[in-house]
């Protein structure tokens, strides 16, 4: 097979991969085409160095593969992050795209009661929203931090930090 040919094949696997599926209201695909630039840029390093007497070819190989692998994952954050702002209605919770994790930042304050380990009632139907989110994207990882403000003494705090961090967890069909 030539260059011309597989590069051909590439580039147009690449465009069907970008484009499957419809961008969700708010989706950017921000990260997808990062995603899809990074994993391009590797493959093709990889490709070349793996294949000393077509080097070229191989690069433009490993570069289609790496494209399309970054693409579809970059993809993925980008869905889950607008499915999120989409199914959110609070704009106090920050959802943040890096490329590598999603952040979902609900400040204290409008989650817990001063020197309370309560969840407030109207922030449980956010915590089933991300829970449900979580249960459609598998392979993400979670860690739940909880913090407590300084009027109380450190180790009151990081005991009501932890009780915190316990109450957020929802069981997923509550």
């Amino acid at each position: 097979m030539s260059v011309k040919t597989t590069t051909g094949l590439a580039c147009a696997g690449l465009l069907l991969l970008t484009g499957c599926g419809e961008p969700l209201p708010g989706q950017t695909n921000e990260r997808t085409q990062q995603g899809a630039i990074i994993g391009g840029l590797l493959g093709g390093i990889a490709g070349a160095a793996s294949d000393r007497d077509d080097a070229l070819k191989s690069g433009v190989v490993g570069a289609a593969a790496g494209a399309a692998i970054g693409g579809v994952i970059g993809n993925s954050l980008d869905r889950q992050a607008a499915e999120l702002r989409q199914q959110i209605d609070n704009d106090r919770v920050q959802i943040i795209n890096t490329g590598n994790e999603l952040i979902v930042r609900m400040p204290q304050d409008i989650l817990f009661d001063i020197d309370s380990a309560a969840v407030r009632g109207g922030l449980q139907s956010d915590l089933r929203i991300l829970a449900r989110n979580l249960q459609n994207y598998p392979s993400s990882r979670v860690e739940v931090i909880g913090h407590a403000d300084n009027t109380g003494s450190v180790v009151y705090n990081q005991d009501l930090s932890a009780r915190r961090r316990r109450s957020a967890r929802l069981p997923p069909n509550r």
